[in-house]
């Protein structure tokens, strides 16, 4: 049980030390310090086969008046509301940022509503230059989805990820009525938008491995996407899920997030917004060593890559963009960083630091935190290749890149590559 716990707080960046006399003084009546009890009952409800609530556990009120605001139990305007208040007052955010992680159930994971014949886009379509289908006029809020997806790019998760939720409070949910009930339900546009900048938040909280939250976050933009009647982006954000569960270790939930996303594309879907969500399904695919359909479902990738990149180039001025988003743009630097990654589960060493090589020269010197991910994960395959000399060589250039950035994911990376490489190459890496 305390291991288990242990395990639990790790994936959302929490150090526990918990033994065996520690479960005895929970069974005695001691009560841990949030958020120790919300990981107890994940852990109980995940050997349960069943939810495990605070009171089934033991915690009385006390334990139950410091567990954050639920994003399940009210409509999901209400619940990002509340969730974002928290994460941008400074007095609350903490508690926020502690949330646990909980491995979703795959027999949960129902494909969006949609209103239109089947295999169709929703009737909001997807925005952009790339987006065919479409029908969503680029506005502020649009513009505010780019930047904060390039702020990430250019700092880090943790750069403006305070800001983002500020703005989420301030800016955007006030317009859709969630004070209290308006004259009109919220356009599907206006709902649109406010899934898809909580969906960047998300991402924000996973590079500062705040992975509680970003669940969060994630389940509220699916929801919202759902209401929006927009399966293009729900099928996005359910591929996010995926690349965070695998990221967590938890394989065969992250392939079934990554068929549901896939499924869920509607026929008229945009080149991008197949290329990263099929990226995602062959990597879910080699994570299980299923070799025949990653390589089917990255065939799929590049060819939806190429048809983006053209569409890109054709769309006129204004329509290329130096960081980024699925939602209008999907490159070959950050495909070939999926098929890397593809390749190193199958095994193939040598083709996934070819891919690596090919991302890292096609990205745009703005996206600094891909850059920093992809050198680092070049220099230790070449590490794990027994070619110490010239994943050595690389370690200088990476730690000046990873610098700047605010990011989590980033140093983590960066302090194990460091501390496989010399001993003072760690020591070097802890000042940014």
């Amino acid at each position: 049980m305390a291991q288990a716990v242990n395990a639990a707080g790790a994936e959302g960046g929490l150090r526990l030390r918990y033994d065996r006399s520690s479960v005895s003084h929970w069974l005695s009546g001691t009560r841990p310090r949030y958020p120790v009890p919300l990981l107890i009952v994940e852990v109980l409800s995940h050997h349960l086969g069943r939810t495990c609530s605070l009171d089934d556990a033991g915690f009385d009120e006390r334990g139950r008046a410091h567990s954050p605001c639920q994003v399940t139990g009210q409509p999901p305007l209400h619940a990002l509301a509340e969730l974002a208040g928290r994460d941008a007052d400074p007095a609350r955010r903490e508690g926020v940022r502690r949330l646990p992680y909980t491995v979703p159930d795959p027999a949960s994971l129902s494909l969006p509503r949609l209103s239109g014949p089947a295999g169709t886009a929703g009737t909001a379509g997807t925005g952009g230059a790339a987006g065919a289908a479409v029908g969503l006029p680029r506005t502020s809020h649009d513009a505010s989805v780019r930047f904060f997806t390039g702020e990430l790019g250019r700092y880090g998760g943790g750069h403006t990820r305070n800001t983002l939720a500020l703005y989420l409070c301030d800016a955007v949910l006030p317009t859709l009525g969630r004070r209290g009930p308006g004259p009109a339900p919220p356009r599907p546009q206006a709902l649109l938008r406010a899934a898809r900048l909580a969906f960047v938040l998300a991402r924000m909280h996973a590079d500062e491995l705040d992975h509680g939250v970003s669940q969060r976050y994630l389940h509220l933009a699916a929801r919202l996407a759902d209401e929006a009647d927009d399966p293009v982006t729900w099928s996005i954000v359910i591929r996010a899920h995926s690349a965070q569960l695998l990221a967590l270790g938890h394989r065969r939930h992250a392939l079934s997030h990554a068929e549901a996303a896939t499924a869920a594309l509607p026929r008229g879907a945009s080149p991008p917004a197949r290329a990263y969500v099929h990226a995602q399904l062959a990597v879910g695919y080699a994570a299980l060593r299923d070799k025949r359909n990653a390589l089917a479902a990255l065939r799929i990738a590049e060819t939806a890559t190429e048809a983006a990149e053209k569409i890109t180039l054709t769309a006129g001025p204004g329509s290329s963009q130096t960081v980024p988003d699925p939602f209008d743009a999907y490159t070959s630097a950050a495909l070939a960083f999926q098929t890397a990654e593809t390749l190193q589960r199958l095994d193939d060493t040598r083709s996934a630091l070819a891919a690596l090589a090919r991302s890292a020269a096609a990205r745009s010197a703005d996206d600094r935190r891909g850059l920093a991910l992809t050198h680092a994960r070049r220099a230790t395959l070449l590490l794990r290749a027994g070619q110490r000399e010239e994943a050595l060589a690389r370690w200088p250039g990476l730690v000046a890149l990873s610098a700047p950035l605010r990011s989590a994911a980033v140093r983590r990376v960066v302090h194990a590559l460091g501390d496989k490489l010399r001993p003072g190459a760690r020591s070097a890496a802890t000042d940014f």
